[in-house]
């Protein structure tokens, strides 16, 4: 990494708009949108979301829909095999 690197920021969450119940989400959606304003490349995970981009930095995501995009494995996400590890590179 170098410093011309943008910081890549991974946010987990379950609330997010236009999908909330209470200020978490706006509140999820306010720190995402101002990290990828100062630059940085934020992807936004939730437990069932369909995918998409805010902007060319902030990618909101499902965490089945991120599996299965990147070949990952969606049993899985629904919890019906569990992993020994979780690799984040």
């Amino acid at each position: 990494m170098t410093r011309s690197d943008p910081v890549r920021v991974l946010m987990l969450g379950w609330e997010y708009p236009p999908r909330f119940v209470g200020g978490l989400g706006k509140a999820s959606q306010g720190i995402a949108c101002g990290l990828a304003d100062l630059g940085a490349e934020v992807l936004f995970v939730l437990p069932r979301f369909a995918s998409r981009s805010e902007g060319a930095r902030l990618q909101v995501s499902g965490a089945r829909e991120w599996l299965l995009e990147h070949g990952g494995n969606p049993r899985v996400a629904e919890g019906k095999r569990r992993p020994r590890w979780l690799g984040v590179a």
